[in-house]
């Protein structure tokens, strides 16, 4: 549907205003899995993305939700940017003089002074997600190995029993010292 687009774009700004899906939908009203399949999307075709994320006092200030929010983007290696928008109420006014009722009214203005620390918090969500995800594919590796050259006897609880030692070499050395 947008492929005309997507084949013409090469950058886009996307929003995500939390990390927790049920959280995502509160604070917006919408589900956020489009836009999340619109990130994959991004990625699959390779199209550089910032990130922009507004921190919002009480609701998506915290460490934690920071981190979440690094673990969910990590995947995406199309990402080049990330911008920490702190929360201000300059838009409040426009929301009076249209008669719509303010979602946020009462929230004060975020502290500039922790953005830092968030954004830290992102980044180290997003390492420690890449790490996890990349050790993950070392193991899948290794075990796609061991199938192609030894023979692996799967047990009845889904677990797998590896010999520990070849004669000319042991997958399951490797397997620990790359995981």
């Amino acid at each position: 549907k947008f492929d005309a687009v997507l084949n013409e774009t090469d950058m886009v700004l996307l929003d995500i205003k939390h990390a927790d899906p049920d959280e995502h939908k509160k604070l917006t009203g919408c589900d956020p899995a489009r836009i999340l399949a619109f990130g994959d999307e991004l990625a699959r075709r390779k199209i550089k993305v910032v990130i922009r994320h507004v921190v919002v006092p009480g609701i998506t200030d915290t460490v934690e939700e920071c981190e979440a929010l690094g673990r969910l983007i990590a995947p995406w290696h199309n990402v080049v940017g990330l911008e920490m928008l702190p929360y201000h109420t300059m838009g409040v006014v426009k929301y009076e003089q249209l008669g719509i009722p303010y979602k946020l009214e009462g929230v004060p203005q975020m502290d500039t002074a922790r953005m830092p620390e968030l954004r830290n918090a992102v980044m180290a969500g997003m390492k420690k997600r890449r790490a996890e995800l990349k050790n993950a594919n070392v193991a899948q590796l290794f075990l796609n190995l061991h199938d192609l050259f030894f023979e692996r006897t799967d047990n009845r609880d889904g677990s797998h029993t590896i010999p520990q030692t070849y004669t000319k070499f042991s997958t399951t050395v490797w397997y620990q010292h790359f995981v």
